[in-house]
């Protein structure tokens, strides 16, 4: 995770697989409970090109890596 905004529910993933930078909607996180992520937070994320705002890809889903 590059960024989380808990209070606005959504942030960017950045990482060298990866072909920019993600926008991440809470909605997109498979996890249990509460949907939120931590800053250097290492997840597995599908993503598609689709703009929102200033970003160039927005996440499908993004699943936690177990630490």
């Amino acid at each position: 995770m590059k960024f989380w905004q808990d209070d606005n529910g959504w942030g960017g993933i950045e990482g060298p697989d990866l072909l920019g930078d993600v926008w991440v909607h809470f909605s997109a996180i498979e996890m249990d409970g509460y949907h939120s992520l931590e800053v250097g937070q290492r997840v597995q994320v599908t993503y598609t090109r689709q703009d929102q705002e200033s970003w160039k890809y927005v996440a499908e889903t993004v699943r936690p890596v177990p630490r």
